[in-house]
């Protein structure tokens, strides 16, 4: 298995942040030379249900994440989208705890470093 090196992270998941559009579950490609990388994104609608319990979070990782997993090469897992622009606070206390219960998940299938999670930031507000 061949790994992007930490700049290369960095930068696909600046361009993930920045292009962060859709409510829908997304899956946005990632091009780096000959390979494509994948990211996921948590839907604000299922933000709380994963929030909630580890549970919950491994539920949706099965299903949105492990059903394609490796033959999709998902590299990120995207959470909170566009939280800070629209002036949804209800959801602001969520995307912490659903951060840190799908990093437990990952770390439960030992995929903490192949698929990192990271909260949604956007430049379009």
């Amino acid at each position: 298995m061949q790994t992007m090196s930490w700049p290369l992270h960095i930068f696909s998941l600046f361009l993930l942040c920045l292009t962060v559009i859709s409510q829908g579950l997304t899956i946005y490609e990632l091009n780096s030379g000959h390979h494509e990388y994948l990211a996921v994104s948590v839907r604000n609608q299922d933000l709380n249900e994963v929030a909630s319990s580890v549970l919950m979070a491994e539920k949706w990782l099965r299903i949105h994440v492990l059903a394609s997993y490796p033959a999709s090469k998902i590299t990120h897992i995207v959470v909170g989208h566009n939280l800070l622009c629209f002036s949804q606070t209800h959801h602001f206390d969520s995307v912490l705890p659903a951060l840190k219960n799908l990093h437990h998940s990952l770390t439960r299938w030992g995929l903490e470093r192949a698929i990192k999670v990271s909260p949604s930031l956007s430049s379009h507000c």
